[in-house]
């Protein structure tokens, strides 16, 4: 058993999407994002399929808006594609993963491209100075009767546009 763990870097994009948050006048919206890892603690390779959970929090100040939302990306990684993720170990041995929507694993969750979705997170009726809005993470590794134990390991970066 080995520890693979994959580490969702955070980014901010400022890109308005057609759902963007209204802002103050004067100070206009500042938001942050922060996200957990998915941590595949107990791996076991001859297991099958195994699954972790992380989160995705964003933090926004200055918002004045009606029904508030943003849009929420989640790149490649380093080492595949969006419908085909890797995670890489220290040996060079390749371990699929992905990461989904909903705790069905059944929508990947990406940047809109390879039959990925974009999220759409959205929280409250009417918001008026700071909104804050979380939503978990549904990762599943795939490993196959060739993979190899080891830590394994990937970036992928999180992007919100609003």
């Amino acid at each position: 058993m080995k520890r693979v763990l994959l580490s969702l870097l955070t980014m901010i994009a400022c890109a308005a999407p057609a759902d963007a948050l209204l802002c103050t006048p004067i100070l206009g919206c500042d938001c942050t994002v922060t996200a957990s890892d998915l941590d595949f603690d107990a791996f076991t390779p001859f297991a099958g399929a195994q699954n972790a959970e992380g989160e995705i929090q964003v933090n926004c100040t200055g918002v004045v808006d009606v029904a508030p939302s943003i849009s929420v990306r989640i790149n490649k990684g380093v080492w595949g594609t969006i419908p085909a993720r890797k995670m890489h170990a220290a040996s060079g041995d390749l371990l699929s993963y992905n990461i989904y929507t909903t705790s069905a694993r059944n929508v990947i969750w990406g940047d809109g491209t390879g039959g990925s979705a974009i999220v759409n997170v959205s929280g409250g009726l009417l918001t008026l100075g700071s909104w804050s809005v979380s939503r978990i993470v549904y990762g599943r590794v795939t490993p196959t009767n060739v993979t190899q134990p080891g830590d394994y390991s990937d970036q992928v970066v999180v992007r919100i546009d609003w």
